[in-house]
């Protein structure tokens, strides 16, 4: 099938994707309600045309922190991309490039901040999460700055995390909850088979020591111990006037 927009992209991720991925990216928390409000917020919404008007030169050029993009989309971030498809983060951002645009990287990307900045011309956004390692925390900030992306992108709603239950149902938790329908799901899918676990070692790349495929599933529950409850406005301030700014 030739996608020709954002629901034949979701329809081709959901044939290749065992579903227990597929439903951790395309899914939400809890009984999903806020993503469907989002949606529908989303289908509200209506272009007015102008005619007779002079459409001969088009263009979606915008500027977001000085820096010129060719449209007014930027990637989001996403944790754990290399997971759906081989070294997936540097894979979206020659992608952006390409289309004249940007990405911004997840702290919880499989391909480290250095790798993305290796597959670009142009700046890139990174987000952070803020753990309770604030040493990690400048070092995650201190990369980003070297690798000369050009905003930081602070994640505050994650303090406490909703519980995904399409995640908790498919085993997709920390650690893995082996079940012998999820492991024939991902043995027949074998485009991804080959593409992601018989390929490069999936780690975390932005995770001291994560550089190691034994190291995966360690950071992850690391990562899931060090989130920072008590996250407010004086960590913003900390990030504004300390050292750790971009």
């Amino acid at each position: 099938m030739q996608p020709v927009n954002i629901e034949d992209l979701r329809q081709l991720a959901k044939q290749r994707l065992p579903r227990v991925l597929f439903d951790f990216i395309d899914g939400d928390s809890y009984d999903e309600v806020t993503l469907h409000a989002n949606r529908a917020d989303l289908n509200r919404i209506r272009f007015r045309p102008k005619v007779l008007v002079d459409v001969s030169s088009r263009s979606l050029e915008t500027t977001v922190f000085g820096q010129k993009l060719s449209l007014p989309l930027i990637l989001a971030p996403v944790g754990s991309a290399g997971i759906f498809g081989r070294r997936g983060e540097e894979a979206a951002a020659r992608a952006a490039q390409r289309c004249g645009t940007t990405l911004c990287l997840s702290t919880a990307s499989i391909c480290s901040i250095e790798d993305v900045a290796a597959q670009r011309t142009t700046p890139f956004m990174f987000q952070l999460y803020m753990s309770r390692d604030r040493n990690h925390a400048q070092e995650l900030v201190e990369r980003a700055q070297a690798a000369g992306c050009f905003a930081l992108a602070l994640t505050v709603d994650t303090a406490v995390g909703g519980q995904r239950e399409k995640d908790v149902r498919n085993g997709y938790v920390v650690p893995p909850r082996l079940e012998p329908r999820n492991v024939l799901d991902a043995l027949v899918h074998l485009r991804w088979l080959l593409d992601v676990p018989l390929g490069p070692p999936v780690t975390f790349g932005n995770f001291p020591g994560g550089k190691s495929s034994r190291s995966f599933l360690p950071v992850a529950r690391r990562m899931l111990r060090t989130q920072d409850t008590t996250l407010n406005w004086k960590d913003v301030d900390w990030l504004q006037i300390g050292r750790a700014h971009v």
